[in-house]
C-alpha cells in the first residue's frame, strides 16, 4: 500500500523481475545489499526510491531478511514501510529555511533532495528535479561544478563563492562527503552572502585606502603575535620583513632601531599594563631597502576574557616630515648663526601664553639674569630691560602684533650688562599658519649707538 499497489498488482507488473520498480540510479546498491543480506543471513534496512503506482518514485525504506535457501535457492522476504513522519518533518521544515539544501550522489552527481531555498537562492522556481543531475537541475550546466569534482580538502569538505547572475547576489557553500545509506553522497549548505561579501570588500577598500598601516596584533604569553597586516604596513617594513613577522612574532621589535628599542617597550608595557592608548614614535628598517623609516604607532589596548590583549594599532609613516624637520633645523641654526653675527638679539614669544624664549648664544650683552626670564611673561622682561619712560612704546607696539598686525619697530632705551643704558631698535614679527593664525612672534633687537 506504501508504493499504492495491491498484492496481485505488484505481482501483475514486477513478477518477473521486482528490481524494474527500483530507480534506476538505486538498482545497483539494492542488488549488492540483497547480496549481502542472502549470503551472511541477516536482517537489514535499505532506503531507495520505487515507482508508485502513480507513475512517480517515491522513497520506502524496505526491511530485507534473509529466509534460507528454498529448492536450491536462496530466498529473502521484504517489507515495504513508507518514510517515517518525522522525516517528512524535518523536509517540511528545510523547505522553511533560507539556506539552501542539496543531496547529491557523489559518483553520479544526481539529484537526491533539494529544498525549496535551493532553487530560489540561485534564481529558480522549485520543480521536478527526479531523476536529474544536481549541475543540470540546479545551475542548468553540462557538466559537474569544479567545487564538487576537486575542490574538497583532504577532510572531505570545500568552501565555494559564487555569483548568481539571475538574481544578482552573492551565495557562498559548504560542501561535505558523507556516508548515506551505502552510498557516498555531497551534502551541499549554500546561503546568500551578498551583504556580508559587500561590507567586506568596503573594509578592505577602508584598509587599502586608509592613509596609514592598519595592524591588530594579539599580545599573549608576554609575546605581541600579530594577527593581522596590512598591505600599506607591508611596504613600510618590506614585504619580506612583514611576510618573516607574521612567522616570528619577536621580529617586530628587532627591527627596531637600538636606540629607540627601550623607549618603545616601555610605552608598550606601560599601555599593555594600564590598558590604555598608546601614541609613541620610532625608527624601524625596512627589509627591502635595509634603510630606517620614522613611524608613529597609536595603539588601543582592548583586554579579552581569555586574559589576553588585542592591540589595535594605526602606523603613519613619519620619514617626510622627521626630513623636513632636519632640513627646518639646519635652517634654523643657520639663521641664527646669521643674526649673532649681524650683533643682533632674538628671541621668540609664544602668542597663546605670551612667554619667551632665549638662545643662549644671544645673551652675551643682555643684562645679567636675562635667561632667568627664559619661558616667563614677557611683560615681565620687558618691565626689566626698556627703561620706565619707554615701555608705553614696548606695549603699544606689542598689542598691535597681538590685533594681528604682521610686523612693527620701535626704539627704546634699554638697560645692558654692566649696567650699560644703550637704544635698541626692536622689530617683532607675526609667524601664520595656513589660516592666518599666529603660532609664533619673533623679536630681534640691535644696538643703533656706541
Amino acid at each position: 500500500a506504501s508504493i499504492g499497489y495491491t498484492s496481485e498488482e505488484y505481482l501483475g507488473r514486477f513478477g518477473g523481475d521486482a528490481t524494474d520498480s527500483i530507480h534506476p540510479a538505486d538498482r545497483q546498491r539494492v542488488s549488492s545489499a540483497i547480496l549481502d543480506i542472502v549470503a551472511e543471513g541477516r536482517t537489514r534496512s535499505v532506503i531507495y526510491r520505487v515507482l508508485h503506482k502513480n507513475g512517480n518514485y517515491v522513497w520506502v525504506n524496505t526491511i530485507f531478511s534473509a529466509t534460507g535457501t528454498k529448492k536450491g535457492e536462496n530466498s529473502f522476504y521484504a517489507v515495504f514501510l513508507p518514510i517515517a513522519n518525522g522525516l517528512d518533518l524535518q523536509m517540511e521544515l528545510l523547505n522553511m529555511a533560507d539556506m539552501a539544501v542539496h543531496v547529491i550522489d557523489a559518483e553520479t552527481y544526481e539529484l537526491y533532495y533539494s529544498n525549496d531555498a535551493g532553487f530560489t537562492l540561485l534564481g529558480q522556481k522549485p520543480h521536478d528535479y527526479r531523476g536529474q543531475k544536481c549541475y543540470e537541475a540546479i545551475f542548468g550546466l553540462a557538466e559537474p561544478c569544479s567545487h564538487c569534482t576537486k575542490g574538497f580538502t583532504m577532510a572531505g569538505v570545500s568552501h565555494h563563492d559564487a555569483y548568481v547572475p539571475q538574481t544578482g547576489r552573492i551565495a557562498s557553500g559548504v560542501s561535505c562527503i558523507a556516508p548515506w545509506n551505502g552510498r557516498k553522497v555531497i551534502v551541499e549548505y549554500i546561503a546568500d552572502v551578498t551583504e556580508q561579501r559587500n561590507l567586506e570588500r568596503q573594509m578592505r577598500a577602508l584598509i587599502d585606502n586608509a592613509p596609514g598601516g592598519l595592524c591588530l596584533y594579539q599580545w599573549k604569553d608576554e609575546r605581541l603575535v600579530p594577527l593581522f597586516l596590512s598591505d600599506y604596513f607591508s611596504q613600510l617594513i618590506g614585504a619580506d620583513g612583514c611576510k618573516r613577522m607574521s612567522e616570528d612574532a619577536d621580529l617586530n621589535f628587532r627591527q627596531v632601531h637600538p636606540d629607540d628599542l627601550p623607549g618603545l617597550k616601555r610605552d608598550i608595557m606601560q599601555g599593555l599594563r594600564l590598558t590604555h592608548s598608546i601614541d609613541t614614535t620610532y625608527r624601524v628598517r625596512n627589509e627591502v631597502t635595509g634603510k630606517f623609516v620614522w613611524i608613529r604607532a597609536q595603539v588601543k589596548c582592548v583586554p579579552q576574557e581569555d586574559g589576553t590583549q588585542l592591540c589595535y594599532t594605526v602606523y603613519t609613516d613619519l620619514t617626510e616630515l622627521k626630513i623636513a624637520e632636519a632640513k627646518l633645523a639646519m635652517v634654523q641654526k643657520e639663521l641664527e648663526i646669521a643674526i649673532g653675527h649681524a650683533e643682533m638679539w632674538y628671541l621668540t614669544i609664544d602668542p597663546e601664553t605670551d612667554t619667551i624664549k632665549f638662545d643662549d648664544v644671544f645673551l652675551h650683552d643682555l643684562p645679567d639674569y636675562a635667561s632667568a626670564y627664559d619661558g616667563q611673561d614677557v611683560y615681565d622682561y620687558a618691565a626689566y630691560l626698556i627703561k620706565p619712560k619707554y615701555i608705553h612704546i614696548f606695549e603699544e607696539s606689542y598689542k598691535k602684533i597681538k590685533n594681528g598686525a604682521e610686523s612693527v619697530t620701535f626704539e627704546a632705551r634699554c638697560l645692558l650688562r654692566g649696567g650699560k643704558e644703550r637704544w635698541l631698535r626692536f622689530r617683532v614679527s607675526n609667524i601664520f599658519d595656513k589660516s592666518g593664525v599666529s603660532y609664533k612672534i619673533i623679536c630681534t633687537a640691535q644696538r643703533i649707538d656706541t
